[in-house]
């Protein structure tokens, strides 16, 4: 368990449009924040995924640590779009030993890869958790990334003066960050959590804290700048501006808000259409609550669409509800704020140098 670590991780979670950091200590049974910050990228040096300039990445994750006047080394990163696969498959019940030994041959199964090309885990349910009946099988949850991805993920921490001890799936870190600071939410419930990235957005169902339906949408952040750039005709900078609200609106308040509205417009369907989708799969189980993470879940509007057209609760997930924050270190807006976005990283964080 990542309860027994001493010295903390760093936590980076590298996406489209910025690198997510965060850093806890731990004192008896809680979490104090060390670290939390946010650093842009330059415009497509990371696609789905895929780190297309690696030196540039170098250069910015050096300059967060060298900005956060961070000391550790070992660091947690996330490996994110479609070069990695995460499936729930029934196998025959045997023991984690023999389940090693078998799991290069019922990889083969599962993933659209060549299994001499990937880097495969696995954890075994318990059939508590899987609910499975079936004599004599098990569920094991199989995790599978493509080497490369992974070789080009630990090239930038190096690349930054960081030791990568521990690389997880970005979805699979949201579900810690959401199991760590929403217990009460976990066993017996039906939840959903949305990521609303920069290029991607993820739609994650959790059955007892367990992920049972997983859509990624190739719909965010990225979207809304376009729209701004094609309806009022500005460039690429200036839409951003216009987005995040760090720039005065030239044209009318109307023509933006139009523009942005369009695309909020289609993720909701989108969300819409995985649910219902999940609803006629699943046969049952009703969805009781909704979470929104990343970069885009505050944008205006978005959580009042989604109850109106759901008709269920939607929140902005906050990933440090059970974490302390020093007052002298931190300002309680800025980490409310930032909370979503960082949604990822702090799952990162919680993890322990040594875990699979």
């Amino acid at each position: 368990m990542w309860f027994r670590r001493a010295k903390p991780l760093i936590g980076i979670d590298i996406g489209s449009h910025a690198i997510k950091l965060a850093r806890f200590s731990r004192a008896g049974g809680a979490f104090q924040l060390l670290n939390l910050a946010l650093m842009p990228l330059p415009p497509n040096t990371v696609t789905d995924g895929v780190i297309s300039d690696i030196p540039a990445v170098q250069a910015s994750l050096q300059r967060l640590i060298r900005l956060e006047k961070i000391p550790d080394k070992d660091a947690a990163l996330a490996l994110s779009g479609h070069s990695v696969i995460v499936k729930k498959v029934q196998m025959v019940r045997m023991s984690p030993e023999e389940l090693a030994n078998a799991m290069p041959y019922e990889a083969e199964q599962h993933i659209p890869f060549d299994v001499y090309d990937v880097n495969t885990d696995f954890q075994i349910l318990t059939p508590a958790q899987a609910g499975s009946s079936r004599s004599g099988q098990m569920e094991v949850l199989l995790a599978a990334a493509k080497k490369g991805r992974v070789e080009e993920l630990c090239q930038v921490a190096q690349g930054a003066k960081l030791n990568p001890v521990v690389v997880d799936v970005d979805m699979l870190a949201l579900i810690n960050s959401f199991e760590l600071n929403y217990p009460e939410a976990i066993h017996g419930h039906v939840n959903s959590l949305i990521h609303l990235g920069a290029s991607m957005m993820t739609v994650l169902i959790l059955k007892d804290g367990l992920s049972t339906f997983q859509r990624d949408i190739p719909l965010g952040g990225n979207q809304y700048t376009a729209a701004l750039q094609q309806a009022l005709d500005v460039g690429y900078e200036e839409a951003e501006g216009l987005k995040l609200g760090g720039r005065p609106w030239q044209p009318s308040q109307t023509e933006v808000l139009a523009a942005l509205r369009s695309v909020t417009e289609e993720m909701v369907v989108e969300i819409q259409r995985s649910f219902e989708f999940y609803l006629a799969s699943a046969g049952g189980d009703p969805i009781e609550q909704v979470y929104l993470s990343g970069g885009c879940a505050s944008f205006a509007g978005i959580s009042q669409l989604l109850t109106s057209r759901l008709q269920l609760p939607v929140e902005l997930l906050n990933p440090f509800r059970h974490v302390s924050i020093p007052e002298t270190m931190f300002d309680a807006d800025y980490v409310l704020t930032m909370g979503p976005t960082a949604a990822v990283a702090v799952g990162l964080a919680i993890r322990q140098k040594g875990d699979a």
